[in-house]
């Protein structure tokens, strides 16, 4: 799956990004434009309680996701394998005032065990997201649960797409479209009563 054209829209998301962490006032822009909704839909869906601790693999240089719940009152780890994404977000941290809620941490996603954290993001673009997925579901607290964005429409030609029904046999997930042919999937831990309550413990579509 790692094919041209995916390196290609790689490096256009990149690109904006860099000019995100470059430009604050475009970063706020495209937060607003294109993930305020979708993240605080992800958090809702979550169910993030006070104190809970969040990890986000593949934030880029313009972490977005860990921006938006770090203004909630989140402490967020944010993982990237891109050394220079990560000088650049650190720098955007710090620009936000927000050290002491957001950590950026220089590594593989494949490296990064789930324990210690409540929730996991996972971005679009993270490949081989199907493996991450995988080792962080055997390394979350019971009640942990995980974020991913598969692609919709014409993206799935693009982007690593990840069925969560070939992921686990006995847990919850959610499907939640967003815009920009992006779609939410939330995978629930065992360890929560309300999930059972709410979808019976069968996958349902948002």
């Amino acid at each position: 799956m790692t094919g041209v054209i995916y390196d290609n829209f790689l490096a256009i998301v990149s690109r904006i990004e860099d000019l995100c962490s470059k430009h604050i006032c475009f970063g706020k822009i495209y937060y607003h434009l294109f993930y305020k909704k979708m993240i605080a839909r992800e958090a809702q869906l979550v169910d993030l309680k006070p104190g809970e601790r969040v990890l986000h693999i593949g934030g880029g240089s313009f972490p977005f996701t860990a921006i938006h719940l770090a203004l909630q009152g989140f402490k967020v780890q944010v993982v990237d394998m891109d050394r220079g994404a990560v000088k650049r977000a650190r720098k955007v941290v710090e620009k936000r005032g927000l050290e002491d809620f957001i950590e950026i941490v220089a590594a593989n996603g494949l490296e990064v065990s789930g324990a210690g954290f409540d929730a996991v993001w996972i971005s679009l673009h993270v490949d081989p997201k199907e493996e991450i997925i995988k080792k962080l579901l055997s390394t979350l607290p019971a009640s942990g649960r995980i974020i991913y964005r598969n692609p919709r429409g014409i993206l799935r030609h693009y982007y690593p797409t990840v069925d969560p029904a070939e992921l686990i046999s006995d847990g919850a997930y959610n499907l939640n479209k967003q815009i920009l042919q992006k779609e939410s999937i939330i995978i629930y831990g065992q360890g929560e009563d309300y999930h059972e309550s709410i979808i019976d413990g069968k996958s349902q579509c948002w």
